[in-house]
This record gives C-alpha cells, structure tokens and sequence, in this order.
C-alpha cells in the first residue's frame, strides 16, 4: 500500500499553483477544562487560530511576486484560500485553509558556499470564519462561527 508523502501533495495558493519547498500549518486550540474548586468539571471553548510557513524557490516567489504586482503591492495581496490535496491509490487528504493573510518573513537568505536553490519563507495566518477544513470536515463548530459575517 502506497503511503502520502510529501512530493504526493498538490498546492494552490488562491488560483495559483505553487510548488513549495515545504510547508507547515499549526491549529492552536485554547479550548480549556473548566475548574470547580481546582478540579475539572467539563470544558469551555477556547479562541482558535492557525498559522503556518511556506518556503518556495525563486521561481515559485516571482509567480507570487506577479500577484502582488497586480494587487499594488505585497501588503495589498488579498487573504486567499490555500488548499492542499493529496492523493495514492490507497489514500487521499484535502486542506483548505481559508482567508490567509501573507507576509514576507526571510526575504533572501544568501550562502555562497552552497548549492542549494534560492528560498524564501512566507508565513500566513488563517483569517477568515471558514477557519480550516480538514478532509471537507470543518475544524470549528458551527455554534463558533454564528454570528460571525
């Protein structure tokens, strides 16, 4: 049986493909127990956010460098959904994380003595009520987001 990896998983960043060097999402759930004279008694829902990092190659940085042109600039560039699918004969996995936000964190790093390809890291937060969808399955409750337009 034929396992996902990582060269398995497909990128679109909005409407562009991109082909990453690596990726990395993080849901923080605050969810906590609720204490009755210091002891667990049940839970209450907590703040929830995700936040991730994309390290793409020159290449892959001037097709997004292109979009940000159109926008007007790098901090005009509208959130977008990122959606991450992969699939084997065996097993599939779909992401779609939405409204993410982009900002440059390593413009350039230089190392002369390598051979390594140029990368640049860019980290995204989730934005919007859509929060993250895990296999088409929402990660926040409908109950969360009520209210929220």
């Amino acid at each position: 049986m034929q396992h996902i990896s990582g060269r398995d998983f497909k990128i679109l960043l909005g409407a562009l493909f991109i082909q990453v060097e690596s990726m990395s999402a993080t849901i923080t759930d605050n969810t906590a127990p609720a204490m009755t004279q210091g002891m667990p008694d049940g839970y209450v829902q907590g703040s929830k956010t995700c936040a991730g990092q994309i390290v793409v190659d020159s290449k892959n940085f001037t097709i997004l460098s292109i979009a940000a042109g159109i926008a007007g600039s790098w901090s005009e560039l509208e959130a977008f959904t990122i959606t991450i699918a992969a699939a084997t004969s065996a097993n599939a996995q779909a992401l779609a994380l939405y409204g993410c936000k982009l900002r440059i964190d390593e413009l350039i790093n230089i190392d002369p003595s390598s051979t390594d390809k140029t990368k640049h890291t860019l980290s995204f937060d989730v934005t919007d009520k859509d929060f993250v969808k895990i296999n088409g399955v929402s990660y926040a409750s409908d109950t969360e987001t009520l209210g929220i337009y």
